[in-house]
């Protein structure tokens, strides 16, 4: 059936069936994180640091979850959440139901903290007039987005 092909991962399985040969999904390492803003942020880093095709080795997904059901799922011991990496935002340490469960995140060892809350660290970033002139003029794709229209309401 013909399909469209959003990622490399995708191109890889039309190639492998092509090829037949078999595919090699299963050795990619699966890092859930708690939100899709989350996932472009963690992709975005990590793609800037490590300097290679993230879809060769890691499938990110979002399942939409609170790190509250994540957490939940490694105390289970359900294998998919005690074998992937499961990254949870910024403000997670802060909350108050944490300390009833950091004994569960650092037995797992599976669990990661993004550095910030994504979008409230954002917003403080970007209500800054001149860290918002530096993101229109280096990463806007909208030439009609500007401060005004950003923080409108």
């Amino acid at each position: 059936m013909p399909k469209n092909i959003y990622s490399n991962s995708e191109l890889h399985d039309v190639l492998n069936d092509i090829n037949l040969s078999i595919s090699t999904k299963a050795n990619k390492v699966k890092i859930y994180c708690e939100d899709a803003r989350a996932v472009s942020f963690l992709q975005y880093i990590l793609s800037e640091f490590l300097r290679f095709n993230l879809d060769l080795f890691m499938e990110f997904i979002d399942i939409n979850l609170g790190w509250t059901n994540y957490v939940q799922l490694a105390e289970k011991s359900v294998p998919e959440f005690r074998n992937n990496i499961i990254v949870l935002d910024g403000d997670v340490p802060h909350s108050l139901e944490y300390r009833s469960k950091q004994h569960v995140i650092t037995e797992a060892g599976n669990f990661l903290f993004l550095p910030l809350v994504i979008e409230k660290d954002i917003f403080t970033l970007l209500k800054d007039h001149s860290a918002f002139a530096r993101f229109e003029a280096t990463y806007s794709r909208t030439p009609s987005f500007n401060y005004d229209i950003c923080f409108n309401h």
